[in-house]
């Protein structure tokens, strides 16, 4: 049946920065199919259900850049460390042993529970067992970018980074044609996968025509490792193997100077600013206005 929402505001993705009064929503087919003033909505649609919402504001559906939705199971644990301690002595340790299939399943289902509730309709996607994340998608209705993940060492859904990549691209064609998907290359970082491979991910996400979703500069110790074993600053390397460029979704970004963020705003990356990780886990202050000054695309 169609419907017609009928709320105190409507605020618009284009035009931009607007707040329209006296509008409505229609709703036809499950598809919203106008946007316009009430009175003419209500000519338009007399035999619609009207859903009055006289206190509300109807926005699009919010986008969650950078999720690792099953983790939702993993929170609470290990607070109050850093990143490196965090990650190599708690988070993998935890998910060796329990990060199976089943606890995918079921940590990206809270997960959504969690972020419909709080008018997230799409999320962006980093984590193992991606056939599963993608089922529960589905289930559930949400949209999502589902991350191939690529890391060097072995999970539950792969060893060798060769695997990580064949059964990443086996998943997006087991669902390709589902509107509700869409699909990254998900390296977990500069540090945990070999400039072999990030060369080659960077090829693959050319042919492919897929985004590249992956951490970058979360902490000051990726600096001094890179210019160590590479002698370069990780955005100089990356751009070296071939990531720099508009399918890349840096995420984090905490420690940038001002010759990375000139890099950024020539080669057209994408900045994906996590400010509560960052303050969990002290990892430091991503200079967002500087960004979008400098005309660096951020979400």
């Amino acid at each position: 049946m169609d419907q017609l929402r009928l709320p105190r505001y409507v605020v618009p993705v284009i035009p931009r920065g607007v707040v329209w009064e006296d509008h409505a929503l229609a709703i036809s087919d499950g598809r919203i199919s106008h946007v316009g003033p009430r009175d003419k909505l209500l000519k338009l649609m007399p035999g619609a259900e009207k859903v009055e919402l006289g206190n509300h504001a109807l926005i699009p559906g919010l986008i969650n850049m950078h999720t690792h939705s099953p983790m939702s199971l993993l929170r609470g644990y290990a607070d109050d460390l850093g990143l490196e301690t965090w990650l190599k002595d708690h988070i993998w340790p935890a998910e060796h042993r329990w990060a199976d299939g089943d606890f995918v399943r079921d940590g990206t289902k809270l997960a959504i529970a969690e972020m419909i509730r709080g008018g997230t309709t799409c999320f962006n996607e980093n984590y193992f067992h991606p056939d599963r994340i993608a089922q529960v998608v589905i289930e559930t209705g949400m949209k999502a970018c589902i991350g191939l993940p690529v890391i060097d060492f072995t999970t539950s859904w792969a060893q060798g980074m060769d695997e990580y990549l064949e059964k990443g691209f086996e998943v997006r064609d087991k669902f390709a044609g589902t509107s509700q998907l869409s699909w990254s290359i998900a390296p977990h970082s500069m540090y945990s996968v070999s400039n072999d491979y990030l060369a080659k991910i960077a090829d693959l996400s050319t042919q492919h025509d897929l985004p590249v979703h992956m951490h970058l500069l979360e902490i000051e110790w990726e600096i001094e490792n890179s210019l160590s074993s590479h002698g370069q600053r990780p955005l100089q390397l990356a751009q070296s193997l071939g990531l720099l460029n508009e399918r890349l979704l840096a995420v984090h970004m905490a420690h940038l100077d001002d010759s990375d963020i000139e890099l950024l705003a020539d080669r057209s990356v994408n900045v994906v600013h996590c400010p509560q990780s960052n303050l969990k886990l002290s990892s430091g202050f991503c200079r967002l206005e500087d960004l979008v000054r400098a005309g660096v695309n951020v979400s």
